[in-house]
């Protein structure tokens, strides 16, 4: 399953039941890329972009989700947040103990879309 870097931060939150010591999961290689041999970025229209959004946040409101998807999207990424501001907290000698586990994420880019969304 692809997941975003805000999605694997989140993930990292978690811990593990083993190793209560473990400030983050001690089981994970990095963020992993996917695996592609070609990309092709798809634009659509904006009109039918903004068409297919409000299409979408009515459905989840005509079914009675939509306060349920907003509160887990927002806690997937309060986690990312508070897993970010822990690393970012660290000395460089404590950061020395997680290199394969935050391999291959875009700090640049996490803190952007992590500081452009609401938080809880």
């Amino acid at each position: 399953m692809f997941r975003s870097q805000a999605e694997y931060l989140a993930i990292l939150d978690r811990g593990r039941p083993s190793d209560l010591r473990a400030t983050f999961k001690t089981n994970r290689v990095g963020y992993q890329l996917p695996k592609m041999r070609f990309t092709n970025t798809f634009q659509p229209p904006a009109p039918a972009l903004d068409r297919y959004r409000a299409a979408y946040a009515e459905f989840l409101e005509k079914v009675g989700v939509s306060d349920m998807v907003a509160q887990a999207q927002n806690g997937v990424l309060d986690r990312a947040r508070r897993v970010l501001d822990t690393y970012n907290g660290m000395s460089p000698e404590e950061r020395e103990q997680w290199p394969q586990t935050f391999r291959q994420l875009d700090f640049k880019a996490l803190q952007k879309t992590l500081s452009k969304q609401p938080q809880a």
